[in-house]
């Protein structure tokens, strides 16, 4: 048999090698004339529906699909897109489109939460480049976005919307969101911190809830929890009388939805002016207010009503001081309203409120006399009703009224005094909010009017009761109010902010000394008014960098007084944790209040309000920088500021400053640093707190030499805790402060031919002296009671547990009889013991 021949074996080998070789090739070009490039697709898609597609040009080179059949829309060609390439097909904005590899495009996770009621919030619309997704009934939300640096929109019925930057580090966060009435864009997005908070814009901002209550205090006294915010102080211990940074109580503006504050408490500083009942949330803002806010040099503190509540709620209550009602309404899906009342209780106010009394009249021409204290009335209500027009319109209107009375009696040689005085405060506020797909629009119309009187009746006791001889002083401040402002969103990074504000405060003084017949007209001594454009803009420069620059042209109608006010913020974030911030601005003021002798009695309650003229009363201006680190995580709150600022235009009987004795001047500055700390730590069953608040403060006046400035407390340092167990809470705060400076005379010049006639001489300087150092202890217990269906609640709060006697104040008088000098102390109220009953339905 023949032996195969390997060379001819080897050539069929080769020749089998070679058909399958060709038959891949052409296997392979069929297959390729099936497919076509990837960018002719694009440009067929481009023309088809008028669309415009952004990608890089290397993304699709040499990228080949198989030819797909015509699209029937533009949604089957991203459908299309989707499953057959590695790439995303993302609407931008109308016709714009935007084409990226699907391993860009990353999840964005969260859950959304009330932030005063910490129930999750459902159908929460999250907008991102005309995509949108909404919140489940849990309050969690996924989202896909392919930008490293997404800007997301936030919007709910209920809630203002609000635009944030995100980056790939973002954890699945929980954020908490605020109804907010005052502003559109300051909606709050803090961690879960029961009681105090930081939030993620600079500010402070604490609750009213049933579940803190500040100790010292038988309810959510807000002043008082302002009183816990390091840089905060408060050296006559006046409930409301807040010094912010060193900045005088009349410096700092008071807000109630809206509607400007003049009066902030009951019975000369007792309580709070506002019931508790009527506020939700309170933010107070020490510095870096946005050029939206003007005619103040202080800081601000806003208070929040939330009125869109779908159940119906009634709370009552009553107290050794006084008795109160609450409800809130909902008359339909687009009718809310929210209803407070309280008055002073008739059958023990008077009593239990006398340490507040007693302590007005210390250091006062009256306090070693035999008085009688007659009567003490205070009441207060608030309404508020709000309509939804529809989704994107909401009209609120928003009504308080505050007042107080009080009277008593004391006897001098052959006669008998009365001495009344009432004040009272009353407001309104309109405000319509109105949200489209491009911007929001905010406008509001408020009016409030202060009035204090002082009535003095002299009945001669010897001749007859009938010549009664009246003095009166009186003082008055309305103040009206018109806003308006545009949030708009240029870009994905870009928001601004522009808008006009304007008020006018017409001032009125009243003073006559007559028999009780005669009566005598108020006259207008004041009529001050302001108009101010703004604009703002925050810059998103990077997920961790936040710029905020603004400008506000401020005009007055006092002489030379067009100001051009400059505000800048800067945030930088490391990580979700760690937040910096530095703020500079510049702000004036053109009405505040001066001391005025007008009682012997209540000299120490006789501020009155004045307008800047140019002369005698020039603007107050105030330039300041700040810098704050905050670390703010889950249930640790650390915040640590620094700050300076310089103040003119003060002279000597601006209150808060030096007194009317010393004479006018008007070419006084100040100035004042200071460090302001607050750790707050928050446990399973608990609350603690570190307040601190280092203050050097120093005014001149008239020259160059400085001296410390009048209330300005050195050391400021707050411990305080609540504590909760079964159905008990518990609460102490401890205050401990020193460094408040006094004036000691060195002598007397006395007119020889009127010995009541004198003034003081200071040859050491003002304010060199200081008072003993201040300690105070408050105390707070809650019991809920088992009502069915019925939140019951059984308190009791001791402020100044151990009646220390704190000097908040120290002057001097003379006697021109024994000639001889003699010290009038202040001191902070006897403790003062509340018990009440609450019950919610």
């Amino acid at each position: 048999m023949r032996k195969p021949n390997k060379a001819s074996l080897f050539c069929r080998i080769k020749w089998v090698f070679y058909v399958f070789f060709l038959l891949g090739i052409s296997c392979s070009v069929i297959a390729q004339s099936d497919r076509v490039p990837l960018k002719e697709i694009l440009k067929e898609i481009s023309l088809q529906f008028d669309v415009s597609l952004s990608y890089r040009a290397q993304l699709v080179e040499d990228v080949f699909v198989l030819n797909p059949i015509k699209f029937s829309d533009i949604k089957a060609a991203q459908d299309w897109l989707d499953s057959n390439t590695e790439l995303g097909f993302y609407h931008l904005d109308s016709r714009y489109y935007y084409i990226t590899a699907k391993r860009n495009v990353w999840s964005l996770c969260g859950r959304i939460i009330d932030d005063f009621t910490y129930v999750p919030l459902s159908n929460v619309r999250l907008s991102y480049n005309l995509k949108s997704t909404f919140t489940d009934e849990d309050g969690f939300f996924q989202l896909d976005v392919f930008t490293n640096t997404p800007l997301i929109k936030f919007s709910h019925p209920e809630y203002p919307a609000i635009s944030l930057g995100f980056n790939r580090s973002s954890n699945c966060e929980t954020f908490y969101f605020s109804r907010e009435v005052i502003a559109l864009n300051e909606v709050k997005l803090t961690y879960q911190l029961k009681g105090i908070k930081k939030s993620s814009q600079r500010y402070f901002t604490f609750n009213r809830n049933d579940e803190i209550i500040t100790p010292g205090s038988i309810q959510n006294d807000v002043f008082k929890m302002a009183e816990t915010i390091p840089g905060v102080t408060n050296a006559d211990d006046a409930t409301g009388n807040l010094y912010i940074q060193g900045n005088a109580p009349d410096h700092n503006a008071i807000y109630w939805n809206g509607i400007r504050m003049f009066k902030r408490s009951h019975v000369f500083g007792g309580i709070s002016v506002v019931n508790p009942f009527s506020i939700d949330q309170v933010k107070l803002i020490k510095n870096g207010l946005s050029p939206r806010w003007g005619d103040q040099i202080g800081g601000q503190l806003q208070m929040v009503t939330q009125v869109p509540k779908k159940e119906a709620l009634a709370r009552v209550g009553i107290n050794l001081l006084d008795f109160e009602f609450g409800t809130r309404l909902s008359f339909s899906d687009k009718w809310f309203a929210r209803l407070s009342f309280r008055h002073s209780n008739p059958f023990s106010s008077a009593q239990f409120a006398s340490p507040y009394i007693d302590k007005i009249k210390q250091g006062s021409s009256v306090t070693e006399q035999t008085n009688t204290f007659d009567f003490l009335n205070y009441s207060d209500y608030q309404v508020s009703v709000e309509h939804r027009i529809n989704e994107k319109n909401k009209l609120s209107f928003h009504h308080f009224n505050a007042i107080d009375e009080l009277q008593y009696s004391f006897n001098q040689v052959n006669t008998e005094v009365q001495e009344q005085f009432e004040s009272s405060n009353y407001g309104w506020s309109l405000q319509w909010k109105s949200e489209n797909k491009k911007y929001s629009t905010f406008t509001s119309l408020s009016q409030s009017i202060f009035s204090s009187r002082f009535n003095q009746i002299e009945n001669n006791i010897v001749t007859s009761a009938q010549e009664e001889f009246v003095n009166q002083r009186g003082n008055s401040l309305n103040y009206t109010s018109l806003e308006t402002f545009l949030e708009y969103p240029a870009n994905e990074n870009l928001i601004l902010y522009t808008g006009l504000d304007y008020n006018r405060k017409q001032i009125f003084e009243k003073e006559s000394q007559s028999f009780r017949e005669e009566k005598t007209d108020r006259q207008e001594q004041y009529d001050t008014r302001m108009f101010a454009l703004f604009v703002d803009a925050s810059y998103l420069l990077t997920p961790e960098i936040q710029l905020e620059t603004g400008i506000r042209l401020q005009k007055y109608n006092t002489r030379d007084a067009l100001l051009l006010e400059p505000r800048i913020r800067f945030q930088y974030r490391l990580g979700n944790r760690l937040t910096f911030h530095s703020i500079y601005e510049l702000k004036s003021q053109n009405a505040f209040q001066i001391q005025e002798a007008i009682s012997q009695s209540l000299e120490n309650q006789n501020q009155i309000w004045v307008g800047a003229n140019g002369t005698n009363y020039p603007i107050l201006r105030s330039e300041k920088w700040a810098l704050n680190a905050a670390y703010n995580f889950e249930n640790t709150l650390i915040d640590l500021e620094y700050f300076n600022a310089i103040n003119s235009g003060l002279n000597a009987s601006l209150f808060g400053f030096l007194n009317a004795d010393l004479g006018a001047f008007t070419d006084g500055e100040f100035r004042a640093n200071g460090i302001n700390t607050l750790i707050r730590q928050r446990f399973k069953s608990g609350t603690t707190w570190v307040s601190y608040t280092y203050l050097d403060a120093e005014q001149s006046l008239a020259s160059n030499q400085w001296f410390p400035a009048n209330f300005s407390i050195r050391n400021q340092l707050s411990l305080g805790g609540q504590y909760e167990f079964n159905t008990y809470t518990l609460g102490l705060n401890a205050v401990f402060r020193n460094g408040v400076p006094y004036s000691v005379p060195s002598g007397v010049d006395v007119n020889p031919t009127n010995p009541s006639d004198y003034t003081f001489t200071y040859d050491e300087g003002f304010n060199q002296r200081t008072l003993r150092n201040y300690s105070r202890l408050d105390f707070f217990m809650n019991k809920k009671l088992s009502l069915k269906s019925i939140d019951a609640n059984l308190r009791f709060s001791v402020q100044n547990v151990f009646s220390t006697e704190n000097i908040i104040a120290r002057k001097y008088t003379f006697d021109p009889i024994n000639q001889a000098l003699d010290i009038a102390d202040r001191f902070s109220a006897a403790p003062v013991i509340n018990v009440g009953f609450f019950l919610a339905f």
